[in-house]
């Protein structure tokens, strides 16, 4: 019979897992508004950095003794400098006046640290647990983004234009925000060892979803990633889980998904968008221009953060409307020096604690992330 502290912690995991699929339409739905609609402050901060900041504290009032802070210090470096950076940054806003518009922070750059701090040393049962409800729900995501792309159709709308051909926003709101999870689980999906028949299907059902998105960049990656992750080791590897794939039904399984993929593309409403702008539209355009805003030729101007009407005279001059790459956010809110060493330490978080033994696979994972991002 499970402890009531087992029992708890369950549930707790479970409901920040089920909440960081909340997207901004569903909340709205919820009458919890979000972004440029928010009626106060407190609203623009997503529920689920607030579960984690109270699971934070209470875990520090847990703390008994000396020992123990020296033991949590110990073993938690990487979450712990990846706090000690987000915590100046926000002191450094603070001195400088740019303390605006900076709930991303939080919900980000904070939200990955009290993610891994509150919940690393769970039993494993509960973190696999965990990552089986992830890819239940990301699969559910992708039902209702081929559901919505087929009848054309938005479940929960956001109030954000990204276009004039449809895109799915099923539960997490916007197709980039959708398309970058999307490619986390599927990149979890392809590195770990489950049945192959399985394995397929849910890749098979992410790429579709990736497609209703209209998620180019993301789309390429995952095609990367199973090349990568999978493909190559299929016939490179002597590990026992590849060995035993037969690779002949392997190569037929992913001729059939690919031809499968292909067709929704290129003849049915879903891969309107994909046909349409091809590689390289408005939407592409949006995001290459966001590099114009950094001017290379006085590099030295953004080694420190900017206010935000600096900012905003820099993409007006820049007639750049919409950044759309939050690196470039980064080194206007930042700075570029501010910027590199986040970029460093996320990185270095991600390579210690992405849940695979192999060094190289997960370097490589956490790479096709950024790249993905990007």
């Amino acid at each position: 019979m499970r402890s009531m502290p087992y029992i708890v912690n369950r549930y707790l995991l479970w409901g920040v897992t089920a909440l960081c699929f909340l997207g901004m339409g569903v909340l709205s739905f919820l009458g919890y508004e979000m972004g440029p609609n928010a009626p106060t402050n407190i609203t623009k901060i997503h529920p689920v950095s607030y579960v984690l900041l109270a699971s934070a504290i209470l875990n520090i009032f847990r703390i008994k003794n000396r020992e123990a802070i020296f033991s949590g210090y110990r073993n938690n470096k990487p979450e712990l400098l990846v706090l000690a950076v987000v915590i100046a940054i926000f002191i450094y806003l603070y001195l400088t006046g740019n303390l605006s518009s900076v709930s991303f922070i939080v919900d980000t750059l904070l939200c990955l640290v009290l993610l891994a701090l509150n919940f690393r040393y769970y039993p494993e049962t509960l973190k696999q647990g965990a990552r089986k409800l992830c890819v239940r729900l990301i699969l559910l995501n992708s039902y209702l983004a081929i559901g919505e792309r087929l009848f054309s159709v938005n479940l929960f709308p956001i109030d954000s234009y990204f276009g004039d051909i449809f895109r799915s926003t099923a539960l997490l709101g916007h197709p980039l925000n959708n398309a970058l999870i999307t490619l986390a689980v599927f990149l979890y999906v392809v590195s770990v060892a489950i049945p192959v028949w399985r394995k397929v299907y849910i890749m098979t059902v992410l790429f579709t979803a990736l497609i209703c998105f209209g998620a180019r960049g993301s789309l390429y990656v995952s095609v990367l990633a199973l090349l990568l992750l999978f493909i190559i080791p299929v016939f490179a590897s002597r590990k026992l889980y590849f060995r035993k794939i037969n690779k002949a039904h392997i190569m037929l399984l992913i001729g059939a998904m690919a031809g499968l993929l292909g067709y929704l593309t290129l003849n049915t409403t879903l891969g309107e968008r994909l046909v349409e702008a091809s590689f390289y539209d408005s939407s592409s355009e949006v995001r290459t221009q966001a590099f114009d805003v950094v001017n290379l030729d006085n590099i030295g101007d953004f080694l420190v953060a900017k206010s935000q009407n600096e900012i905003d005279t820099i993409s007006y001059y820049a007639e750049v409307e919409i950044i759309e790459n939050f690196f470039i956010v980064w080194v206007l809110k930042f700075g570029i020096i501010v910027t590199v060493l986040l970029l460093l330490v996320i990185y270095r978080l991600f390579c210690l604690r992405i849940p695979f033994s192999s060094r190289l696979k997960r370097y490589l994972v956490a790479g096709l992330l950024f790249l993905a991002a990007a």
